[in-house]
């Protein structure tokens, strides 16, 4: 009975998606330690609410789409609260902001969210929507991550790039493409042939080696930068820990695994990248 108990909490937990809002919230706290850039906690927040809404809005609109189909009994009421609950948070986080100007570099990743789950696209006679184009899915997710946790904290501060920025997003860009191989492996059965995704292309045990590199290019980028100096050694460590951690979660992921241990295990590296090196700094 309690281990059934647990199992809906973590599955309502997962379903609302608010782990995933906490996890983009550490992990762009994370940008700020190792940028060593005063955190902008409201924009911080911000973030997490935004993943809150937008996660939920994607939801829906596959609720949408699959009603047609065959899943027209899916309840929709608990999307619309969390999203609900997620633009009442950008709300009032942005009251707290500064420079509320910064909300207009969340229009493209916005719109890309939005196009990612809406199909207005056709491909071969298939109504799809962005992450449906062949090649496209993960790169697209690479690059919304990539702009909110690092370019919109960094620009909001700096007016230029540096050398060190941009191994940044080097060394950021290898470790959420390692966490998002995991999701085209679970993925595999529904995706469409077409898509073209990296697993669809060279198998499952090609595709997890690939992440272990990504991981491992990751880290050999963070020991550069503290090579060069501005990262601190404790950092490091906390990156390396993390890095660990990834790449043991990466090795045992299949196709039949949980569905929590994707949207629990895999996407607690965001948090827990921002734990390590908050707790060893």
């Amino acid at each position: 009975m309690l281990s059934q108990t647990i199992g809906r909490i973590g599955e309502w937990v997962a379903g609302s998606h608010l782990l995933i809002a906490i996890a983009a919230s550490a992990f762009t706290g994370s940008a700020y330690l190792q940028l060593s850039i005063p955190p902008d906690y409201p924009l911080i927040i911000f973030i997490g609410f935004a993943t809150l809404f937008t996660y939920n809005l994607q939801n829906l609109m596959g609720r949408y789409r699959s009603a047609r189909v065959k899943d027209h009994f899916t309840p929709w009421h608990p999307f619309i609260i969390y999203a609900g609950l997620g633009v009442a948070g950008m709300s009032v986080s942005l009251v707290g902001m500064e420079d509320r100007s910064v909300v207009t570099w969340f229009i493209v990743p916005g719109t890309l969210s939005f196009l990612y789950s809406t199909p207005l696209f056709t491909f071969r006679r298939v109504r799809i929507t962005l992450r449906e184009i062949p090649w496209l899915k993960i790169y697209l997710i690479l690059f919304v991550w990539l702009w909110v946790t690092a370019f919109i904290p960094y620009f909001n501060v700096h007016d230029g790039l540096t050398p060190d920025f941009i191994l940044f997003c080097m060394q950021r860009a290898f470790f959420v493409f390692a966490l998002l191989l995991p999701f085209d492996i679970r993925d595999l059965n529904t995706d469409y042939a077409f898509q073209k995704t990296i697993p669809q292309r060279f198998g499952v045990r090609r595709s997890l080696r690939l992440g272990v590199v990504a991981v491992a290019l990751y880290g050999m980028i963070a020991g550069f930068r503290w090579l060069a100096g501005p990262l601190e050694v404790m950092t490091l460590l906390g990156l390396l820990l993390t890095g660990l951690l990834t790449s043991a979660l990466i090795l045992k992921t299949h196709e039949d695994r949980s569905p929590l241990y994707f949207t629990f295990w895999i996407d607690s590296m965001l948090w827990v990248q921002f734990l390590l090196i908050w707790l060893l700094k």
